[in-house]
Formats: C-alpha cells, structure tokens, sequence
C-alpha cells in the first residue's frame, strides 16, 4: 500500500467485486456492519466468506483519495472483527 500523507493512491477500480459489494452495502443501507474473518456473509449480492484479504483491502480503501473526497465510511480491525462505520453516503450530501 503506498500511502502519502494518510492517503493511498488504491481505485474503485482495483477493488473485488465482491469488496466493492460490501463497500455498496454500508452506503446504500446508511448503516454500521461489524464483520468477522473468516465467516460466512449473506448480504444482497454476495453470499460467500469474509477473508482478512477483504478486511484488508476495505481498511485499506478508507484512506484512498476517492474514499476521503466522499467520505462514505471509516473501518478499523479489532480482534479479528471488521467494524465498518458509515460516515456519509456518497450520493446524498
């Protein structure tokens, strides 16, 4: 990860599918979700498990300058367990 200044150069564009899946879930849903590694998820559009790559690459996304301009969620990993909090939808301001 190449960080400058607290920020990261990653792209929507680099993300899974499947993280872009969950990233959408927060957004849209306006809500707060706490993910467990290695468990299994069922949300609209995903079905499969939480890997600590997704956990990674969802902690890692929050400092991208995309993720910063709109400000749409903040993450951090306690334990194993990923709390994702929703800050602010992308599409409403």
């Amino acid at each position: 990860m190449k960080v400058v200044n607290n920020k990261c150069n990653l792209k929507w564009a680099d993300l899974s599918d499947s993280v872009k899946t969950i990233i959408e879930h927060i957004d849209i849903n306006c809500c707060d979700e706490d993910f467990q590694v290695g468990t299994k998820l069922n949300i609209p559009y995903f079905k499969g498990r939480f890997t600590q790559e997704m956990a990674d690459a969802i902690l890692e996304y929050q400092f991208s300058t995309e993720n910063l301009n709109e400000n749409c969620y903040s993450a951090e990993l306690q334990d194993g367990v990923l709390m994702i909090k929703f800050v602010k939808s992308s599409e409403r301001q």
